[in-house]
């Protein structure tokens, strides 16, 4: 049973993948990483059955997994996974790797029976925090019209340490990022100030791939998984442009 759905970049590579929560039965999300042009590749699964999921009759059953966001929570300029878990009343976090891969990262007491959760930050610190409503029916009069939400402040040292602005002041002017460079499978560059920029892919023989768009945060370094046979790429900002080319730096 898919309970909802959520959409991120998970694996970096600049088009958009689909994260499918499955709840109740399998313990399990589906990631269905994204090709361009609304296409996307086969569903792959991941396990996100917390640690206390039930076992009924020595079956493992669903932990009935209801809340799912996708969020950079530790300020490394990955997506993590937050899930909540009904039956269990636990919140379970997963570290995203950047390359579409989850690793268990926490698992913490909620209010009771969570179904979603909300990020922001909260405290005002610049990283982002968890907000899990509990819908736990009502034991006695006093219970009744009573809600209970958890709150998860962000204690995560390198979001708190991720890039900052005093120490990278904002470029309003000239390239939209620096010291870019195509090495291997990847297209690395520092954003020089908040904005969306497109990148063509540039293959030989003058060939070029559809654009993509790319929004950035200034200060924050990328790394974008470039198609196979990639010889270069342009990065654009309106009039503004940096050109890069496998082992080589042009910046107009």
């Amino acid at each position: 049973m898919s309970e909802l759905i959520r959409l991120g970049d998970i694996d970096e590579d600049g088009k958009a993948d689909l994260i499918v929560l499955n709840s109740l039965i399998t313990n399990e999300a589906s990631i269905l990483y994204g090709l361009g042009e609304g296409r996307f590749a086969p569903a792959q699964r991941l396990r996100i059955g917390g640690p206390s999921s039930v076992n009924v009759l020595d079956v493992r059953g669903g932990d009935g997994s209801e809340g799912l966001q996708l969020v950079d929570l530790d300020g490394d300029g990955h997506l993590d996974l937050a899930v909540t878990q009904m039956i269990s009343s636990r919140l379970v976090i997963f570290a995203g790797d950047g390359r579409g891969h989850f690793a268990p990262d926490g698992s913490y007491d909620t209010a009771g029976f969570p179904e979603d959760l909300m990020a922001g930050d909260l405290d005002g610190d610049g990283c982002p925090d968890l907000a899990v409503p509990g819908n736990e029916p009502p034991i006695g009069p006093a219970d009744v019209g009573i809600g209970r939400v958890s709150v998860f402040l962000n204690l995560s040292a390198g979001c708190g340490t991720a890039p900052a602005r005093s120490a990278c002041p904002a470029a309003t002017r000239g390239a939209p990022v620096a010291h870019a460079k195509l090495s291997g499978p990847w297209l690395t560059f520092r954003a020089r100030r908040d904005g969306t920029v497109r990148i063509t892919w540039r293959f030989p023989g003058h060939r070029r791939a559809p654009r993509l768009s790319k929004h950035l945060t200034g200060c924050r370094k990328y790394r974008l998984r470039a198609p196979a046979g990639a010889r270069g790429a342009e990065v654009r900002d309106g009039s503004r442009v940096v050109h890069v080319r496998r082992r080589s730096r042009l910046t107009t």
